[in-house]
């Protein structure tokens, strides 16, 4: 067997190799995001408790505004449902952020609705729901930071030469981030809900007043 030949069989082993090993760190980067989902879904699940909690005792609000919040609340977990199958399916995570976005929209307009207001002024205990869903998008910030830097990581790879031929073969996309618990129409629209429930807050007249 010839020298050449030689060369040309080992230098096809060392291209196998090489596909395989990126292949591979591609695959592990993309069961990264994955793992790092787990600790959104956790965060996501305790909010729909809260949710259906607020829809359960909300006899004191704006049923106009109930109805439609229920409709975006069971988008989101529908969306959750299928991104709990498939974490690092890029689809789904567009259709969970595109689910978070109508939530938000709905969230905040039963905050805005002045029957709201009004019953934040005497319950309490609708004070603290509004406060309590306030720290657990809090939460759900810190916990989508890790899940975004897998992410940006696995994105970083499939970009960079000559991985992204193999990417490209193996037909692997660059996944989107999710921008969970971040400021937001509800966020803003929640502030005047938590007068009495946070330090600092300054007094205030009831509304009408």
């Amino acid at each position: 067997m010839s020298t050449d030949i030689l060369l040309s069989i080992a230098l096809g082993v060392l291209l196998v190799c090489w596909a395989v090993g990126a292949h591979n760190r591609l695959m592990r980067l993309k069961h990264a995001v994955g793992r790092e989902y787990a600790q959104i879904d956790a965060q996501l699940r305790q909010r729909e408790e809260f949710i259906a909690q607020l829809l359960r005792t909300g006899e004191h609000l704006d049923s106009r505004l109930l109805g439609p919040l229920e409709e975006a609340a069971t988008a989101v977990r529908q969306a959750i449902d299928q991104a709990r199958l498939r974490p690092a399916d890029g689809a789904h995570a567009l259709a969970l952020q595109h689910a978070e976005r109508q939530l938000d929209e709905a969230l905040a307009d039963v905050w805005n609705s002045p029957e709201t207001r009004k019953a934040a002024w005497i319950d309490p205990g609708l004070r603290q729901a509004v406060l309590d869903l306030q720290h657990l998008d809090n939460r759900l910030e810190l916990a989508a930071a890790p899940y975004n830097q897998a992410v940006a990581t696995f994105n970083e790879a499939c970009t960079e030469f000559p991985a992204w031929l193999i990417a490209r073969l193996a037909r692997l996309k660059p996944l989107p981030g999710l921008a969970l618990g971040r400021d937001g129409a509800a966020r803003e629209a929640a502030r005047p809900l938590m007068i009495g429930r946070r330090e600092g807050d300054a007094p205030t007249a009831p509304p009408g007043a």
